[in-house]
């Protein structure tokens, strides 16, 4: 199966039905609001007893109560509203498992809406509108993500080429002459960066005053044409403006970096380790048992992150900068994850439900985590400096700092942690600066190395806060 027929089929594999995210529905009750979100979390810890009894009986049990009797569980578990699930297996989904809502009677909707589980996580059938709405969607970013990674592409096919030329003094007459064949895992990284997304060889043509241009034909395969089926071309210049010599040949160029990228696309590998398979969408990271994420974050600068799949291994995140299009430079530089041309380096992981490891503080992730946290903490910083200078008063809460922030939402550390924060104050109890506070891998007091508790203050000053220093109780986020 070629690159383009697998992406398209995964993409229309995944509109009808699809996958929800876990928001709550409109106009419905904050108790019921609770008792939603307590019955969807309950639901997932079922799934994963009932994957448990899967691997143990060869097959999904027949009833819940076998999760007693194979000492899975101690007892049944009631839906927020205090009543019985509905469980059935199903040839198509494994199982459903099914809570009534509200109401508890079938259909219904809002607080009333019934929660459906399968294997695969919470289901959602779309109307009609939604699911053409969710299509369209689905094509124009597939489009756009295609573009993305045939530019980053062309530039590692370019970049070839510039060193075919230095070693043989002369340029190659196609990409075919300087494509890797090796076996080893780097060569077919780069191998891989020959054909467009959609199976066609990249174009190479030698050009006058020591130039030349590599191209792509878009969707169609044919010269010209707009939109998706427009052409693409990479010259020497755009390869000489991204250039490092020091970094050699396997994708050595100047890159955006976007930890919330490439933490999305170690997700997605851990995703495939678990279920044999990618994701069809980045959502999914978010359901199922075990589940790999809390949410899907947005991009720095509020936009979704794109996601493609173009064979069973091969699969790319991308962020498309400040400018929300494919190409530009400084921030509106496009970011894909993984690489295109280099090999991805896997988090490991010794067990197969990703349990932590020893010392997970001396761990060399969590120590480049730790360079992420201070980042976020600069950003939040910077913010409250911003907001005390047009308010002449600083902020109370994080939460207050949102419009200022990327997407307009309150990072979380790396950890998955709420940033602690709190205004200082003077001998006369008047507030005279801010500080965040993070509590390092461990996500508790005190520590060493990546578990130790460090924070910035609006005067930008790192501080590691010792053991045996109680700061003030940090102001509470709303």
């Amino acid at each position: 199966m070629t690159r383009f027929s697998l992406a398209l089929w995964l993409f229309v594999a995944v509109v009808i039905p699809v996958l929800a995210q876990d928001a709550p529905a409109p106009k419905i009750k904050a108790v019921d609001r609770q008792k939603i979100r307590e019955t969807k979390e309950t639901m997932r810890k079922l799934s994963g007893e009932l994957k448990t009894a899967k691997s143990m009986l060869q097959g999904y049990p027949e009833t819940l109560d076998e999760l007693i009797k194979n000492q899975l569980i101690e007892k049944l578990p009631k839906d927020g509203w205090d009543r019985d699930f509905v469980y059935a297996r199903n040839k198509e989904t494994g199982y459903e498992l099914k809570c009534l809502g509200a109401d508890g009677k079938a259909g219904g909707a809002a607080a009333d809406a019934d929660i459906i589980y399968t294997q695969d996580g919470q289901l959602l059938t779309l109307t009609a509108d939604q699911a053409a709405a969710l299509a369209a969607k689905r094509l124009e970013q597939k489009q756009l993500a295609f573009k993305v990674l045939a530019l980053a592409e062309m530039r590692v096919v370019g970049r070839l080429a510039v060193q075919f030329r230095r070693d043989k003094s002369t340029w190659p007459e196609k990409t075919a002459d300087f494509k890797p064949a090796g076996e080893a895992p780097e060569e077919k990284a780069v191998a891989l960066c020959f054909d467009d997304p959609w199976g066609r060889a990249y174009g190479f043509k030698a050009l006058p005053n020591e130039n030349f241009a590599v191209t792509c034909l878009g969707d169609d395969g044919v010269e010209g044409g707009t939109g998706s089926s427009s052409d693409y071309v990479v010259t020497e210049r755009d390869v000489r403006t991204i250039e490092d010599p020091e970094r050699g040949w396997r994708g050595g160029w100047d890159r955006a970096y976007d930890w919330h990228a490439e933490d999305l696309a170690e997700g997605v590998r851990r995703f495939k380790k678990t279920n044999k398979r990618l994701p069809t969408e980045l959502g999914e990271l978010t359901r199922g048992a075990p589940r790999i994420r809390n949410d899907i974050p947005m991009d720095r600068f509020g936009g979704e992150y794109l996601y493609i799949t173009l064979s069973d291994e091969e699969f790319y995140v991308i962020a498309l900068g400040s400018d929300k299009r494919p190409g530009g430079m400084g921030d509106g530089q496009d970011v894909v994850s993984p690489t295109p041309g280099q090999v991805a380096i896997e988090r490991r992981d010794d067990t197969e439900d990703f349990a932590p490891k020893a010392n997970p503080e001396e761990s060399d992730e969590n120590k480049a985590l730790v360079a992420v946290a201070e980042i976020q903490m600069q950003d939040l910083i910077q913010a409250a400096n911003a907001f005390q200078k047009e308010k002449k008063a600083w902020p109370a809460t994080l939460d207050d700092l949102k419009d200022r922030l990327p997407g307009k939402t309150v990072p979380k550390d790396p950890w998955d942690n709420v940033f602690e924060f709190e205004q200082l104050k003077d001998a006369k109890g008047e507030v005279t600066g801010v500080r965040v506070l993070c509590r390092g891998c461990d996500k508790a007091i005190g520590g060493l190395s990546a578990a130790s508790d460090f924070s910035y203050d609006n005067s930008g000053e790192r501080k590691v806060i010792e053991a045996a220093e109680k700061p003030a109780p940090p102001a509470p986020n709303k």
